[in-house]
């Protein structure tokens, strides 16, 4: 028999998790941030193989540099990774044109995961589809620092 929380109306559960995964601060990542879970999904693992696509889905991720994006995602994995759908990158690498953030001559593209650029206070915008995104996955798994 499953716990009571999991025989409630769909559209009740979903307006819980917005009541428990309220993001409104954002998370800050730093080289000490492990992939981060909300307290909730310790509750039970049915909970938290419930909970977890909302609470990646619907949070808003800071990182500061590209070497800890990279971390980021590698510990993260491809099934979680490709749930992100607010990603905040500090202004580090720019494309000759300076339109484009790049990541070892890996340029960003347009589509549909919302990646904020920001530097100083100024925030630009990039869009990136799914099957791009995977490039960019694939970009950052073959980036080394020097």
């Amino acid at each position: 028999m499953s716990p009571p929380f999991f025989q409630l109306p769909s559209e009740l559960k979903l307006y819980i998790y917005e009541l428990v995964l309220d993001d409104s601060r954002g998370i800050e990542l730093s080289k000490d941030t492990k992939v981060p879970e909300p307290p909730v999904a310790l509750a039970c693992r049915s909970f938290r193989a419930e909970i977890l696509p909302f609470f990646y889905r619907g949070s808003t991720f800071r990182v500061a540099s590209i070497p800890l994006l990279r971390t980021f995602l590698e510990q993260l994995g491809p099934e979680r990774a490709a749930r992100l759908t607010d990603l905040r990158l500090k202004r580090s690498f720019w494309s000759w044109d300076r339109r484009w953030p790049c990541i070892e001559g890996v340029v960003l593209p347009e589509g549909a995961l919302k990646i904020e650029i920001y530097d100083s206070g100024v925030q630009e915008w990039v869009w990136m589809d799914r099957p791009q995104f995977e490039k960019f996955w694939a970009g950052l798994v073959n980036y080394h620092v020097m």
